[in-house]
């Protein structure tokens, strides 16, 4: 009787342990916090000394003739083990890809090793689903090797989570591999924990997902919402250009219905309103470019030939006279051709150059960069950048960054951070964001507390190979 009342305690106390488990796990759809609390509540309770989850990295090809596969190694009804060696059953799986490390309880001060699909341990799981092993003759000495224990004796225990991955754990308590009907009272606890895992993932998934559409919608507002100010500026430009054109040409006349001689009081007036009227004509400029209308002609231009001319421009060189503490760097990688014009990629260059000066306080460096770039898939930046050949322009800084809640309003016609009348026109960076989208382009920004740089992708010309 007392061997029975024994057997019945243990039964019951496995009975209360599985309870427990089962009540400490899917607490969260957190996966890093799911993971603690079900291991933590595994190593109290069972004294395991170390547990591991591994997840693969791609999803396993189900088998043709068995569409809904056994899970957690749901065996046949064979299975033998020899009291001290390992435990095999039967499975039904197959797996593809690798088995990378997600989460260990203790946590292991050295870095998880990569499960490739190959290892024969892996193999040995797909085909049976749950093994144990001694920790001496273990297939995983990886991991045997990264877990904190104890030297002595103890078991290694696998079970394969379907498609999802693999949970260890290692049993110092005990020096006999567990058998079948050892492992079976396991295997529903393990399927819910399967589960909770599938529930994270989803989760983990869905709001990534969420937060792309939502980012996603943003950009979509912020384009329409310019090219909404584009058509408004051009709209405007065209009046002005009107207005403005007998004004620019009244001085001239004057001068000469006058006969005014140089040293004419009056040509002081008629200067000034030249003046006035040449500056009218720059905004009115900008406004079109701005507008996406005034790229002009465009041909074959590399970017490395546009930056060296650039740099012995009359407009670069007021502009770093005007900031001589200011360094400017090349690093000038011969790319392909766009179809883009000379003139504009120069004035891209010197409003985003101005804008790199204004944003340091008299000191620092701007970088100019010029590579060529292939994207084998979309990029999410800035903006969407679809997969392709550019030939990128970067213009960086070293000043203090963008702030965050300015970012949405960079490309904005009028919007700065600096003192109101203090520099240019306001419309340089619009102007940039009009002359990319023009030469059929796209814009990603880098930014922080080291500096900013803009990104500029412009398709490369399919007929260009060289």
């Amino acid at each position: 009787m007392t061997g029975s009342n024994k057997q019945l305690g243990d039964v019951l106390d496995n009975i209360s342990m599985l309870y427990e488990l089962t009540l400490n796990v899917g607490s969260s759809l957190d996966l890093e916090e799911n993971c603690r609390i079900f291991f933590d509540a595994m190593m109290s309770r069972c004294n395991f000394g170390f547990v591991a989850l591994y997840l693969t990295n791609k999803e396993a090809e189900p088998n043709d003739d068995k569409k809904e596969r056994n899970l957690i190694g749901s065996g046949t009804g064979s299975g033998t083990s020899n009291g001290t060696g390992s435990y095999t059953g039967s499975y039904t799986g197959s797996y593809t890809g690798s088995y990378t490390g997600s989460y260990t309880s203790p946590q292991s001060l050295e870095p998880m090793p990569i499960l490739s699909a190959s290892h024969p341990g892996i193999q040995q799981l797909q085909a049976e689903g749950a093994i144990s092993h001694l920790i001496e003759e273990s297939i995983f000495p990886e991991l045997v090797e990264i877990a904190p224990l104890a030297p002595g004796r103890g078991i290694l225990v696998a079970f394969a989570l379907d498609d999802l991955g693999i949970l260890f754990w290692i049993n110092q308590t005990r020096d006999t591999a567990m058998a079948n009907w050892e492992l079976n009272p396991f295997r529903s606890l393990i399927r819910k924990f399967q589960s909770s895992i599938a529930a994270c993932l989803d989760h983990e998934h869905l709001a990534k997902e969420t937060a792309r559409r939502i980012k996603l919608q943003q950009r979509v507002a912020q384009m329409q919402k310019m090219e909404s100010l584009g058509v408004l500026a051009g709209g405007v430009a065209h009046d002005l250009n009107n207005i403005l054109t007998p004004l620019a040409l009244l001085p001239h006349s004057i001068r000469w219905d006058l006969k005014l001689s140089e040293d004419s009081p009056v040509n002081n007036d008629l200067n000034a309103i030249e003046t006035a009227a040449l500056q009218a004509a720059e905004m009115i400029s900008d406004l079109l470019a701005m507008a996406r209308s005034g790229g002009g002609r465009t041909e074959p231009v590399r970017l490395e030939d546009t930056v060296t001319a650039f740099q012995k421009s009359a407009a670069f060189r007021h502009a770093s006279e005007k900031y001589p503490a200011i360094k400017t760097e090349t690093h000038l990688k011969e790319t392909g051709k766009i179809q883009a014009g000379n003139s504009a990629i120069g004035r891209l260059l010197l409003n985003l150059v101005t804008n790199a000066f204004e944003a340091m306080d008299g000191k620092g460096q701007v970088r100019i960069c010029t590579r060529e770039v292939t994207l084998d898939e979309e990029q999410n930046g800035y903006e969407i950048i679809p997969p392709g050949q550019y030939c990128l322009l970067e213009v960086g800084d070293n000043g203090p960054g963008i702030p965050e809640q300015s970012m949405s309003h960079v490309f904005e016609p009028f919007f700065s951070s600096k003192e109101i009348g203090s520099s240019g026109s306001g419309l340089g960076l619009a102007v940039v964001y009009g002359l990319v989208k023009d030469f059929a382009g796209y814009v990603d920004i880098s930014t922080g507390s080291s500096g900013t740089c803009f990104h500029l992708y412009f398709p490369k010309q399919k007929q260009d190979n060289t």
